[in-house]
């Protein structure tokens, strides 16, 4: 009789559970296109995985977002060419990355925009932290900048430490209007940190500033303002609003003129200022431009490097109704836009719509044809070419060296170290020859 063979059980194999994924994102502030996300270990080759767009933000940056697998040891975001540092830290499910304009070697460094563990969500947006009773910790290194005190580090926009606050936090209390614009930086020993990093994101810019008055302003170096802080890093709240009337501080416009002394010139668009005591005088009416493709007004007078004017619209050629540009402290001439004395054509567009070479948009003024002229100056540094030297060129090279937009002047009048290149270099003088600064001798800007 044939033995029977014993079929032994395979064993049973627990299935293995699937391999977790995360998802990380990136906001694009640079530009970049077309951006991926390395990582290791077992990760794609290099540039690594396609990532998708996710949505554009409230600065016009695109956001991307792909999955990645949950024990990844290090990711690099990439594009074009252009690549961050190794991330390593804070790689979980939710994290958002932005790039900053600032390099480690040949890397951009980048920021953390979502925190890796959030506490529980906020029904209401997140208050910063009520004043401490008792005075605060003075002195930081932290310093608040804007056009209301032109950009420059100056001790009286020295923030102190928030003692009473459960994080790292900062405060000032400053007089702001609808037109302040302004940033944190950060002094470190020879270099500049700006606070949000990046271009277009000044606070104030996008309207933040609702109304004039008496604010405090709270900052958050780290970035874990959440909901309701501007970046995660800023918040202010006005303490006192400003008085219903504000009496200004140059020339008052008149709401009504002064009995004419000479034509009434009817309705129309008239030039007002220090030349005609801010009345409204038929001599100084302007004329349409019938060969602008748009509305466009213009008058020939002449101007010395102290006069300072508007334009008003009115109905009955006496009384001044609409102020161009609106607002004080605005004038044409209050800052050296008038450089000599002799004959001017200006042109005026009620629209707001004469782009970037026209004082507030509405405003152009140019030397008459039949006057004498003189070589142009170079100022060096001044990449918009509108005659000085302001925050508004570093944004512009810094465009110009990620390829987003053109220098409004030689590429030579960019290069302030002179060593033939435009560089990320020449930024960093101009940021610190903006705040008084030191920069070296043999860095050009300013006239020369």
């Amino acid at each position: 009789e044939e033995a029977t063979t014993v079929v032994e059980p395979t064993e049973v194999v627990e299935p293995t559970e699937a391999a977790k994924n995360i998802t990380v994102k990136f906001t694009d502030a640079l530009g970049w296109g077309d951006v991926h996300v390395y990582y290791w270990d077992n990760g794609a080759e290099w540039p690594g995985k396609a990532m998708d767009k996710a949505e554009v933000n409230e600065y016009g940056q695109q956001v991307y977002t792909a999955e990645v697998p949950a024990d990844v040891k290090g990711i690099i975001f990439n594009g074009n060419g252009n690549q961050t540092v190794d991330i390593t830290e804070n790689i979980a499910d939710g994290a958002q990355w932005y790039t900053v304009d600032e390099k480690e070697g040949n890397n951009y460094k980048v920021n953390l925009v979502t925190p890796v563990e959030p506490t529980e969500e906020p029904t209401t947006v997140v208050e910063p932290t009520v004043e401490p009773t008792t005075a605060p910790v003075t002195d930081s290194d932290f310093y608040l900048v804007g056009n209301m005190n032109a950009w420059a580090v100056d001790d009286a926009y020295n923030l102190t430490k928030n003692t009473a606050a459960d994080t790292e936090e900062y405060m000032i209390t400053v007089d702001l209007t609808t037109d302040s614009e302004f940033k944190i930086v950060k002094i470190d020993g020879v270099n500049i940190i700006w606070y949000p990093s990046g271009m277009d994101n000044n606070y104030g810019q996008h309207d933040e500033i609702a109304a004039n008055g008496t604010y405090t302003v709270y900052f958050r170096p780290n970035a874990d303002g959440g909901e309701g802080w501007f970046n995660g890093v800023i918040y202010a709240a006005m303490e006192t609003p400003a008085p219903t009337t504000v009496e200004p501080t140059t020339a008052p416009e008149p709401t009504t003129a002064p009995e004419p002394t000479e034509a009434v010139g009817g309705e129309g668009y008239y030039v007002v200022g220090s030349m005609s005591d801010w009345t409204v005088s038929a001599a100084n009416k302007l004329s349409k431009n019938d060969a602008a493709e748009t509305d466009e007004y213009t008058i020939s007078m002449d101007l010395t490097t102290t006069s300072e004017f508007k334009v008003v619209y009115s109905e009955d050629g006496v009384t001044a109704k609409d102020w161009f540009p609106d607002g004080s402290d605005n004038n044409y001439g209050l800052n050296g836009e008038i450089e000599a004395d002799g004959k001017y054509d200006i042109y005026f567009r009620p629209k707001y719509d004469g782009g970037d070479d026209w004082f507030y948009n509405v405003i152009y003024v140019t030397i008459h044809a039949d006057q004498p002229t003189e070589p142009p100056v170079v100022i060096y540094g001044d990449a918009d070419g509108d005659g000085v030297v302001t925050v508004k060129d570093v944004t512009l090279i810094q465009r110009y060296l990620i390829h987003t937009s053109e220098l409004g002047v030689a590429e030579e009048v960019c290069d302030v170290d002179g060593d033939g290149f435009i560089t990320a270099k020449d930024t960093t003088f101009l940021q610190r020859y903006i705040t008084h600064l030191p920069i070296p001798e043999n860095v050009h800007i300013g006239k020369q």
